[in-house]
């Protein structure tokens, strides 16, 4: 993804995800170690232009303050892949 972008900001619960990530050397990428429905809101309201999320929620959903805060922004597109099949419509 990041090939494809100017900048990528990736928000992640898991340290030892953002090291991972890290380990990949994408010169174009800052990880923000945190709650997605606290960081992406100030991310939001500070200006900065989001045209992709992509968020891959628990098991009970995105928090409605993130959604808000995507809403807010005009985000365009949403990528968002459940961690277990039965959230997938269809199946």
């Amino acid at each position: 993804m990041a090939a494809k972008a100017k900048k990528v900001t990736g928000v992640e619960i898991v340290p030892e995800a953002i090291a991972n990530a890290e380990l990949n050397k994408i010169t174009n990428a800052e990880f923000i170690c945190g709650k997605s429905e606290e960081i992406i809101p100030g991310l939001v309201d500070k200006g900065d232009k989001i045209d992709l999320v992509v968020v891959d929620p628990p098991r009970k959903g995105c928090e409605k303050v993130l959604l808000e805060a995507i809403a807010k922004a005009e985000i365009r597109k949403m990528v968002m892949y459940p961690v277990t099949v039965q959230l997938w419509p269809g199946i």
